[in-house]
């Protein structure tokens, strides 16, 4: 995989992916398909695919963007034969929700995995489903004076007209695929809870990022206990700032937005702008670094974000503000939760969304998603609940995260039926009023 930018007006992000592929089965091979990126936070434009040094014409396989890519052998590939495939296009993506690449003269992020290609199995009834990756490079080309982040371990860098080439190896371990690049100036502190390393256009003030520092390394440690280490080795906390514009955040309206990645935090200038100290960019903070164990250690289902991603992430500020403040701080987190809800809610009072939501509608169920897992604490118990959600999280590592495996965490925790509990939260309207009598909301 090649990450390059593209100095243009807009700035754009060129890649290019080379996978070299065996044929293992027993037949020849006429074509495979492949998921490219597609649709507004992606904007893929500029698509060539070639086959060993010749350009196919591969074509989708429906008219939506999202559909799988065909490309086709021509001849056909026969067993035991090796084809280099080569995929180039460019992301010039709009301003959409999550943000998950952009592009500016400063600098660029990809944070989704799905920016680049996914081949799906070939079809029949006899054929593999698994595809065994044995060797992953990652190269980025990037200004001489950019940083950059990505997972793996880098090798090298190699200098050449002006520009850097920076070059990652992955393992299968490294699973979440992501960079990060751009002009930076870094500040690093150590807290009892380990590292904190800023990178900003600008240097911080000192005493401001030593508070902010403490409280995130504070809050990672937090989530580290209570849904297991998000990675084999200990790593720093990251909090870097883009120059990009991120989409509203769903959780917040105070004029900042964030995006998660493994282990840190992507915040926008605006944030940046009100202090890196000020509490609701640090709890925004806080709600992205969660999404670094449900979103990409283990990942949502698209159906159920809002319950498994957005509501773990909200309930996830919770635990941390509990652990600094006890239960009084628990509290009054959850009565803010409350608050926000009946402010966000529509009349229908119902969370079951679609993926595509706007955001405003998206608001209640998050809200109420996070108050449900609230819930879910007070009937199963502190010392259950964790043990649960940490075996869940550990146990759905790189796979897909649904509200089946929390209930079933749950009960294999507790020996207890959570069905009406779930039916009770996710199928009727509005907050249970044993829940409200508990915690009366904010006023």
């Amino acid at each position: 995989m090649e990450v390059a930018e593209i100095a243009a007006a807009p700035a754009r992000v060129h890649i290019r992916v080379t996978d070299v592929l065996e044929n293992i089965g027993d037949r020849n091979l006429a074509y495979l398909e492949v998921n490219l990126p597609a649709g507004a936070p992606f904007g893929r434009v500029n698509l060539s695919v070639r086959v060993d040094g010749r350009d196919v014409a591969a074509a989708s396989l429906a008219s939506d963007s999202a559909a799988p890519v065909r490309v086709p052998f021509d001849p056909p590939w026969p067993p035991k034969q090796v084809r280099t495939v080569v995929f180039d296009y460019d992301c010039a993506p709009e301003l959409a929700e999550r943000s998950v690449v952009a592009a500016t003269s400063d600098g660029f992020h990809l944070g989704d995995p799905n920016a680049f290609p996914g081949w799906l199995p070939p079809s029949g009834l006899f054929a593999k489903a698994e595809l065994g990756i044995r060797k992953e490079q990652f190269d980025f080309v990037v200004p001489r004076e950019f940083l950059v982040l990505a997972p793996g371990t880098e090798r090298r860098s190699t200098r050449q007209d002006g520009t850097t080439l920076h070059r990652f190896s992955i393992s299968p371990s490294d699973s979440s695929v992501f960079v990060i690049a751009g002009r930076y100036q870094q500040q690093r502190f150590r807290t009892q809870y380990g590292d904190v390393i800023f990178w900003t256009s600008v240097p911080l003030d000192a005493q401001a990022a030593k508070t902010a520092a403490e409280r995130l390394a504070a809050t990672n440690a937090t989530f580290s206990r209570v849904f297991g280490p998000a990675s084999k080795k200990s790593q720093p906390v990251r909090i870097v700032e883009t120059s990009a514009d991120l989409a509203p955040s769903y959780e917040s309206d105070t004029g900042i937005s964030a995006l998660s990645f493994p282990g840190g935090v992507l915040l926008d200038r605006h944030a940046f702008a009100q202090g890196i100290a000020a509490e609701p960019v640090l709890e925004l903070a806080e709600y992205e670094l969660a999404r670094t164990w449900f979103g990409w250690r283990a990942r949502p289902r698209p159906e159920e974000e809002s319950l498994m991603g957005r509501g773990a992430g909200l309930f996830a500020v919770v635990l941390a503000a509990e652990e600094r403040g006890g239960i009084p701080a628990r509290e009054r987190e959850i009565a803010r939760l409350l608050a926000a809800y009946d402010r966000a809610s529509a009349p229908s009072g119902q969370i079951s969304l679609a993926a595509d939501s706007a955001r405003d509608r998206r608001l209640p169920g998050a809200f109420k998603n996070a108050l449900f897992w609230a819930a879910l604490e007070d009937l199963a118990g502190r010392q259950n609940f964790e043990h649960a959600v940490r075996r869940m999280v550990q146990a759905r590592a790189g796979l897909d995260l649904s509200v089946d495996d929390l209930r079933a965490a749950i009960e294999w925790a507790t020996g207890r039926d959570f069905y009406d509990t779930f039916r009770m939260w996710l199928d009727r309207p509005g907050i249970p009023e044993n829940f409200r009598t508990r915690y009366p909301s904010a006023p």
